[in-house]
C-alpha cells in the first residue's frame, strides 16, 4: 500500500457530476470541468469555469449550462476562451467561456460523443472526435464540417488522441479491446494493439517518446506499449476497478497518471516501477489532466461533485511502493 495524499484544493460543484476536467493551456489559475446532472443519464450538462484565488483555492466563476450531457471538451490552441465540447446527442458544441450560448453547433456523430481534442500542433485547427457510433471523425470547426470519418473498431470508440508532435497521426481506444495507431492519410490503422480482452476506455501518447502509448481498460489495468513492439506491454499497473482515464505528464516523460472507478488517482514513475495513490473522491473518478503551466500539478473530477487540484509529492518515499 502506498502513502495517500489529499490535494490542497477541493472545489465543490453541487448538482453536477464530474465527467472531464482540463487546465487552461494559457492560464495556470483556470480550470474547466464538464459536469452532468443525474450521472449523465438524463438532464442537462454544464461547463464549470473554476479560478484560483489568492488563497490558492479554486472556486466556480461561471457555469455554462447546456440542454444535454457533455462528456468531454478541449481548449482551442489559439483562443484562450474557446472550447469544443462533446455532447450526448452527437453534436460538437463550440463555446466561448464568457458567453452563455454556444458559438457553433456541429452535427458530427449519430450517437454520444465520448472524446474530443483540438490538434495540439497548431499547424492544424482541426478537431478529432470519437463516438459510441464506432467512428472517429476529423472535424473542421471553422467550416462546421466533418472532413473525414474513420471506421475500424467493432465496438464503441471511447477515446481518440492526437500525437503530440505529428499533426497527421492519432490513436484510438475501443470497447473491442484494441488501440489503433492511425495516419490521417490511410483508411485503416497502421498498427493495432490487442490491449485487453475487456473494453479499453482511454489512451494517451507520450509527449517525449513518439513510440510510447498508455491505455486504461475495464480489467482494472493501466498498460504502456512500445508501438514498435506491439506484441507485449512494457508495464501493467493495477487499480481495484476499471480505469477511466490515463494521461502522461507533459514535463516528465517517465511520469504517468490514471483515474479509476475505485475512487483513486494513481501516479506512476515508469523508471522505478513505483507509484503514489491519491484518494480524493468518494465516488467514481472520471476526469484527469496535468497542468501545462505548473510542473507536477494535476486535476481530477468525480461523480461526488468535486474537482480536486493537487501537486505531486516531493518526498521520494511517496513513490517507493512498487506495483
Amino acid at each position: 500500500m502506498s502513502d495517500e495524499v489529499t490535494p490542497p484544493s477541493v472545489c465543490r460543484i453541487p448538482g453536477w457530476h464530474g465527467f472531464a476536467v482540463k487546465f487552461s493551456p494559457f492560464n495556470a489559475d483556470l480550470v474547466v470541468c464538464a459536469g452532468n446532472q443525474n450521472y449523465g443519464i438524463q438532464g442537462r450538462g454544464a461547463l464549470l469555469v473554476l479560478t484560483r484565488g489568492r488563497d490558492r483555492q479554486f472556486r466556480v466563476l461561471n457555469t455554462i449550462v447546456h440542454h444535454d450531457a457533455l462528456f468531454d471538451f478541449s481548449f482551442s490552441e489559439v483562443d484562450p476562451n474557446v472550447v469544443c465540447a462533446a455532447s450526448a446527442d452527437g453534436h460538437l458544441i463550440i463555446f466561448h467561456l464568457l458567453h452563455a450560448h454556444p458559438v457553433a453547433v456541429i452535427k458530427a456523430h449519430s450517437r454520444e460523443i465520448s472524446s474530443v481534442q483540438w490538434n495540439p500542433t497548431r499547424s492544424s485547427q482541426n478537431v478529432l472526435s470519437s463516438s459510441w457510433d464506432g467512428t472517429i471523425n476529423l472535424v473542421d470547426p471553422s467550416r462546421q464540417a466533418v472532413l473525414r470519418s474513420f471506421k475500424f473498431h467493432s465496438s464503441y470508440v471511447y477515446d481518440a488522441v492526437w500525437a503530440p508532435r505529428n499533426p497527421n497521426s492519432f490513436c484510438s481506444a475501443s470497447g473491442d479491446g484494441a488501440v489503433g495507431v492511425w495516419d490521417l492519410r490511410a483508411e485503416r490503422p497502421q498498427i493495432c494493439l490487442s490491449v485487453s480482452p475487456a473494453e479499453v476506455l482511454s489512451v494517451d501518447w507520450s509527449a517525449y517518446d513518439p513510440a510510447l502509448l498508455s491505455a486504461g481498460s475495464v480489467d482494472n489495468l493501466v498498460s504502456t506499449w512500445d508501438i514498435r513492439k506491439p506484441s507485449e506491454a512494457l508495464h501493467r499497473f493495477p487499480h481495484r476497478m476499471a480505469v477511466k482515464k490515463v494521461r502522461f505528464n507533459p514535463f516528465l516523460g517517465h511520469m504517468l497518471a490514471s483515474v479509476s472507478y475505485d475512487f483513486t488517482t494513481q501516479v506512476y514513475n515508469l523508471m522505478r516501477g513505483s507509484f503514489a495513490r491519491f484518494k480524493n473522491h468518494t465516488e467514481f473518478v472520471y476526469g484527469l489532466d496535468w497542468s501545462l503551466r505548473l510542473q507536477g500539478e494535476f486535476a481530477d473530477c468525480g461523480w461526488d461533485q468535486r474537482v480536486c487540484v493537487g501537486r505531486l509529492p516531493k518526498r521520494a518515499e511517496l513513490f517507493s511502493s512498487v506495483m
